[in-house]
């Protein structure tokens, strides 16, 4: 009897085992007409500046629609505070394949691409209209088929406010009032000559040396946009505002080509709408925060003026050899074509 249930249990666990067999060689039913899922693809962004930056909030916005036109297929992670390097080296980045995307000011793609140079020209813009208008018209055009020789994908430009000039002992209310002034510049041939045409003395300077500079007297002014005066506190040494608007330099978010070719057209488009809703939310949301930095070094103790628009024309005269000089040092007659784009 006992024999007989070894023999009965041996035959049980021989079938089963046949049959975990079966099972296992057996291939899976597929449908052939069930799309694959994508892999994701997470591309990396630096960014120079904090996450509170209204440039970066930008880039949040960017990030965010990205994800949400990929339905989280296309992800992209930003860093914020240079935590991937100086925007230098963030450009080097691109090129060594370390990251895919940054944002950047166009001075410092100038070394990369010669034509650049046009926005260190001040008074260049009429208006925001003018300015908008010549960034995404023809010659915003111009300037991303020059950015693809280079290696670089312009997905969209970014505002990044106008400069104006803030002193420690006085407005600059007249062009004549430019006479002499030391003024901390970025480091631009073009820029160094601009201020001196308009009768200042230009100083290059590390802008983190500039409070302790304006305090102590080694410089008398600066020239940014709000935000900048206001985060830097340096209306604290320079109270003395002058709305010159006398630069519009805009940044550029860029990806480098072997990454973008990487993507798919789908992906691609994903990118390129993000960017296109990241750059008209960006505009509205700086002019909006940038306005009310001012606001702030008001309310403590900082004083403004406006600039005469005849006072700004007589500076742009003494700056006609300056425009001539970068139209030809830049070629396409470009300064001209933003002169007069409509």
């Amino acid at each position: 009897m006992k024999k007989s249930l070894i023999f009965i249990l041996c035959l049980t666990m021989i079938f089963s085992v046949t049959a975990c067999s079966g099972k296992g060689d057996a291939k899976p039913q597929t449908n052939p007409e069930e799309p694959k899922q994508a892999e994701e693809v997470v591309l990396k962004l630096s960014q120079s500046t904090p996450a509170t930056n209204p440039v970066s909030e930008g880039l949040t916005y960017f990030s965010e629609e990205v994800s949400k036109n990929s339905n989280g297929s296309v992800k992209v992670d930003v860093y914020f505070d240079a935590q991937l390097g100086s925007e230098p080296a963030s450009i080097e980045g691109l090129n060594l394949g370390t990251i895919e995307m940054t944002r950047v000011a166009t001075a410092n793609m100038a070394s990369f691409i010669k034509e650049l140079e046009v926005f260190n020209l001040p008074f260049l813009f009429r208006d925001n209209e003018h300015y908008w208008n010549v960034l995404n018209g023809e010659v915003g055009d111009f300037f991303k088929q020059k950015f693809e020789e280079k290696g670089f994908k312009l997905l969209t430009f970014y505002e990044d406010g106008s400069r104006n000039v803030y002193h420690n002992s006085k407005f600059i209310e007249k062009a004549e009032d430019f006479q002499g002034v030391k003024i901390r510049t970025m480091t631009s041939s073009i820029i160094q000559k601009s201020f001196e045409a308009m009768g200042a003395s230009p100083t290059p300077m590390n802008f983190g040396e500039l409070y302790t500079s304006l305090q102590q007297g080694v410089v008398e002014a600066g020239e940014n946009n709000y935000s900048t005066i206001y985060t830097s506190k340096q209306y604290e040494v320079a109270p003395y505002i002058t709305k010159t608007a006398h630069y519009r330099m805009p940044s550029v978010l860029i990806m480098s080509m072997s990454a973008w070719n990487k993507l798919n057209p789908e992906q691609q488009e994903f990118v390129q709408k993000a960017a296109d809703a990241s750059q008209t939310w960006e505009i509205e949301h700086f002019k909006s925060v940038d306005e009310g930095y001012l606001q702030k070094a008001l309310e403590d103790g900082a004083s403004v003026k406006e600039f005469p628009d005849d006072e700004k024309a007589k500076l742009i005269e003494k700056l006609q050899p300056i425009y001539e000089e970068c139209n030809e040092d830049v070629g396409s007659d470009l300064v001209n074509k933003i002169i007069n784009t409509k």
